[in-house]
C-alpha cells in the first residue's frame, strides 16, 4: 500500500512539474514602417532541447501547429503571419510524419495597417512544445504589442 501511495504522489508531482514547465520566453515589439503601417514581431526564446511547431504543417494528424490570432480592433492585417528562426524540417519519430519545427528562437511577424489613435495591438498565440521525451499540452498566451 505504501508503494502505491508513493507512486501516486510521485506521478502527481511529475504531472504538476510538467504543467508548470514553460520552455519558451516571449517578447514583442513593433517596427514602424510609416505613419499607418507597422511590422509586429512576437519573438520566442526556446530552451535547449525543446521545439515549437510551425504554422504550416502538412497535416492535422501530428502536433498542434502554432497560430497567432490578432484582435482586429483598430488594425487591418496586411498579408499572412510569417515565421522565421532556427527551422528544421524532418521526419519526427514521435508523430510518425514530417514536421516543421523551430528550436532556440522563433519570430512571428505580421504587417498591419493601424487606425489613427491605435496605441497597442492584442493577440493570442497558440503553440505546442516537445522535447525528445514528452510534449506539453498546447498553450494559449495573450500578448500585447505597444506601437
Amino acid at each position: 500500500m505504501r508503494i502505491v501511495l508513493l507512486s501516486v504522489l510521485f506521478l502527481a508531482k511529475a504531472a504538476f512539474c510538467l504543467a508548470q514547465e514553460n520552455p519558451i520566453k516571449w517578447s514583442t515589439k513593433a517596427e514602424k514602417i510609416n505613419e499607418t503601417e507597422y511590422n509586429l514581431l512576437i519573438e520566442g526564446e526556446i530552451e535547449a532541447g525543446w521545439n515549437i511547431y510551425s504554422q504550416f504543417l502538412a497535416s492535422d494528424d501530428g502536433p498542434v501547429r502554432s497560430s497567432v490570432n490578432f484582435i482586429k480592433d483598430g488594425i487591418e492585417l496586411l498579408g499572412k503571419t510569417e515565421e522565421a528562426g532556427n527551422r528544421k524540417e524532418s521526419f519526427d519519430e514521435m508523430f510518425g510524419m514530417n514536421v516543421i519545427k523551430f528550436s532556440k528562437h522563433i519570430t512571428f511577424s505580421q504587417k498591419v495597417k493601424v487606425s489613427k489613435g491605435t496605441k497597442k495591438v492584442n493577440a493570442t498565440l497558440t503553440y505546442m512544445t516537445c522535447n525528445n521525451e514528452v510534449c506539453l499540452p498546447p498553450k494559449d498566451v495573450d500578448v500585447q504589442i505597444s506601437l
